[in-house]
């Protein structure tokens, strides 16, 4: 045979290999699916001293399993995503064992449980584009199906999925999380234990169907899928879910304007060092307070995630490697605060305005090294998971504000609105 023969049969051989890769790999695996799912069900079943939900169960049995694959090679060599991840949950386990560690096996099973299983599963099993185009369907119709719901929800304040889970005797759910509105709205949590949790849930959504599904669907189809992840996004009402949408925007119009330069980014850096420091020497706040001020729904929304801004960076400095577990914390006159450990600040809490005052004094939002915080003492408990989103996000924002505070008998005045 000759070689002109042999090669337009090559070329076929590599081109039906190719079609069968590719058929192969556009199903989207059952675990993902099955992640997807168990994300979205609220409920928790007791299980002796263990409270225990579908997710929860889910990740107890993958974990390990995906874990033994990508430690194997049978996913490739590990990037350093992986190994990022994996001393993230050492450094817990370290700083735990460090400050508080009676507490240390009860907080880090279930933290490294919640945090890496998502990575994990998603690291086996989304092998391919058409995969994780699949997962992007499979989110957008989430969001279809949950937006009806949500509009409900926003005109009503009633979670129509939440308040039937409640009704069945054999399991607990989320409970509704009473919040002032917004713009005459409810703010929406939809089958999530609070609205900034279904905010977050969805931004995420936005700019996976604005680019990953460009091409994959009609124009048509891709329109009315960020119009529904827009709608979910704005229906949470959480200031911090809209910023996201509004930054990626920002950042996709910013990488398409400038597309003529590779240096765009660091042309956007310089921009931004420039307006931090104009900021500074213009304003009598800090750059950081003038954002809030600017990203927040309210003048009083922009003085509590200030004010715990300011004492929330008091803890993180004085404790900067090790944290302060679930220990005490520093904090002002009006808020109550409690930083996270390994040294960074990643959730940020306030007090329900919706209790009486008496259970407003107790109430505190504890934020651990362990990815997971609860509104503490007795009945006030109310558990947030983090695992909710797949755990790629360390930083989770929660504020809310007391009102009963006078911002005059704050520590410092410059923080109370108007003051500028």
């Amino acid at each position: 045979m000759s070689m002109t023969q042999a090669l337009p049969q090559q070329r076929e051989l590599v081109r039906d290999a190719r079609v069968d890769t590719a058929k192969a790999g556009d199903t989207l695996p059952i675990p993902v699916i099955a992640y997807v799912i168990a994300v979205l069900i609220p409920i928790m079943v007791q299980v002796g001293p263990l409270n225990l939900s579908p997710l929860r169960l889910m990740l107890i049995i993958y974990t390990p399993f995906c874990l033994s694959i990508l430690l194997s090679g049978r996913r490739g060599k590990l990037a350093a995503t992986d190994v990022f991840f994996f001393l993230h949950v050492f450094w817990m386990a370290v700083a735990f064992a460090v400050v508080m560690p009676s507490r240390l096996i009860e907080n880090i099973g279930s933290a490294a449980l919640e945090f890496l299983g998502g990575y994990l599963i998603a690291r086996v099993y989304i092998t391919s584009s058409a995969q994780l185009v699949a997962l992007i369907r499979l989110v957008g119709l989430v969001l279809l199906i949950l937006l009806p719901f949500a509009i409900y929800e926003a005109l009503t304040t009633r979670p129509i999925i939440l308040d039937i889970l409640s009704k069945v005797p054999t399991f607990s759910t989320v409970g509704n999380v009473l919040m002032e509105s917004r713009m005459g709205l409810d703010r929406v949590q939809a089958v999530f234990p609070h609205p900034i949790l279904f905010g977050l849930f969805s931004s995420l959504s936005f700019t996976f169907i604005l680019i990953g599904l460009k091409g994959q669907i009609s124009g048509l189809k891709r329109f009315v899928l960020l119009v529904v992840s827009g709608l979910c996004v704005f229906l949470s009402l959480s200031s911090g879910a809209l910023l996201a949408v509004m930054i990626q925007i920002a950042l996709i119009a910013w990488n398409r304007i400038f597309a003529f330069t590779q240096r765009r980014w660091l042309i956007l850096c310089g921009l931004l060092v420039a307006m931090y420091i104009v900021v500074d020497l213009l304003s009598n706040r800090t750059p950081i307070e003038v954002f809030m001020s600017y990203a927040t729904f309210s003048p009083w929304n922009a003085y509590w995630r200030a004010t715990i801004f300011e004492w929330g960076m008091v803890n993180v400095w004085g404790s900067p490697i090790f944290g302060i577990a679930l220990k005490d914390w520093v904090h002002g006159d009006a808020l109550w605060f409690t930083g996270a450990g390994v040294g960074v600040c990643r959730f940020c809490c306030g007090l329900d305005p919706h209790r009486p005052r008496q259970n407003n004094e107790r109430s505190v939002a504890s934020a651990t090294a362990t990815g997971r915080h609860d509104h503490i003492r007795g009945s006030d408990i109310h558990p947030v998971h983090g695992s909710r989103l797949g755990e790629y996000l360390l930083v989770r924002l929660f504020s809310a504000w007391r009102s009963d505070v006078d911002c005059r008998r704050s520590r410092s005045q410059r923080y109370c609105p108007g003051s500028e």
